[in-house]
Parts: structure tokens; C-alpha cells; sequence
């Protein structure tokens, strides 16, 4: 594939980002994408339909909760 013909995700457009983050886990989202640029910090910030589920059993996601809870939308612990 010809170098001129690549696209890189940093690329698309800001709408087209932002319908992609609508399939990622809140959790996955921001592991993925936070703190990875501004721009991408900023993307985030304007989603205001996260879904996080997280397990008591789970200490990671239980210790790393406030990273984007003021970001939730919804919460559900099992």
C-alpha cells in the first residue's frame, strides 16, 4: 500500500472520532485514548454517555474509578 494512501486515526475528523468512542467501554476508553494528546482528552471530555460496569472483586478498576467517574454517565457494580 502506497504511503500516500494511508490514513492515520489521528487524521479523521473529530464527529467521525467521537462516533467511534461510542463503542468503547468507559474503561477501555480511557486507557486507550486519555492523556494520549489534547485534542483526544478534549474528545473525551464532550462524550456524556459513558458506561462504566465495574466488579467489587475487581481492585484495578475499584482503585482507578475516579480517573472517570465525572465523566459517567452510568454506573452499575456487581
Amino acid at each position: 500500500m502506497n504511503q500516500s494512501n494511508k490514513i492515520r486515526f489521528e487524521h479523521l475528523p473529530n464527529e467521525l472520532i467521537i462516533y467511534l468512542f461510542k463503542y468503547f467501554h468507559a474503561e477501555e476508553l480511557f486507557r486507550c485514548f486519555y492523556n494520549l494528546n489534547n485534542r483526544f482528552n478534549k474528545l473525551i471530555k464532550l462524550i456524556n454517555y459513558l458506561c462504566l460496569i465495574i466488579s467489587q472483586n475487581n481492585q484495578y478498576q475499584i482503585k482507578n474509578f475516579h480517573v472517570f467517574s465525572s465523566y459517567l454517565y452510568t454506573l452499575i457494580i456487581y
